[in-house]
């Protein structure tokens, strides 16, 4: 178990390095310290560092089964995969107010226009959905540990967003989080987000399709291990 030990070191730096600097007061003490630019640049280059510690521990971490992964669950995951995906590319394809930058001087009130109907935080629930189909379908302790490392940055990360949106644009925030939700399609359901799904482009459908079937197919190099 000592060769879990690697893994142990990167997922705490990776909680450390991701979550420490999102806290609001420590935000603003960085910024003010060092300034918006350099501290958007330091910031990166130290995510970076810790995702590398994280994969590179869990390459090095042996296999232990917790749980048969295959069967019903590995459908499972390639289903709720499906949903990672597209809320991913859907994010990342259309003007996002949750995203690193979007908060800059001179930027728009932030709207809620297609899938920010369905969840203010689109890429967040896409990364947490990830970590969720991969731990379900691996069953060992390094994908746990992996996925549940990446599932906590995902979630409190969103959540000191959420603070911190609603202390920077208490006006602009109210209105848009009002025709939106957090939990994905929770502002659908509840009638508050009409038209969501006639406001996403098909164009992003088609990517986030190509996007999985590129992964499915492709899951034996990108990963090492084949699907099929």
């Amino acid at each position: 178990m000592h060769q879990m030990i690697g893994l142990a070191i990167g997922a705490v730096l990776f909680l450390i390095t991701h979550l420490v600097p999102g806290i609001p007061a420590v935000r603003r003490y960085m910024i003010a310290s060092l300034g918006e630019g350099a501290y958007r640049a330091l910031f990166s280059l130290v995510a970076l560092f810790s995702l590398g510690i994280l994969i590179w521990g869990y390459g090095q971490a042996p296999y232990v089964p917790l749980w048969d992964g295959s069967g019903a669950l590995r459908h499972l995951a390639f289903t709720l995969m499906l949903f990672a995906v597209a809320f991913a590319v859907l994010g990342l394809t259309q003007r996002n107010p949750t995203m690193a930058g979007a908060d800059a001087a001179g930027a728009p009130a932030p709207k809620a226009v297609g899938v920010l109907k369905i969840t203010r935080h689109p890429l967040m629930w896409g990364i947490m959905i990830w970590a969720v189909a991969h731990v379900l379908a691996n069953g060992d302790l390094a994908t746990t540990i992996l996925g549940v490392t990446i599932f906590i940055v995902a979630f409190a990360g969103s959540r000191l967003i959420e603070i911190r949106k609603r202390r920077d644009m208490p006006v602009s925030w109210m209105l848009f989080a009002a025709a939106s939700s957090y939990v994905p399609f929770a502002a659908v359901f509840a009638g508050k987000a009409k038209g969501a799904f006639a406001e996403i482009a098909w164009w992003r459908w088609l990517v986030a399709l190509v996007v999985y079937v590129a992964l499915f197919a492709g899951h034996r190099w990108i990963a090492g291990v084949p699907l099929m």
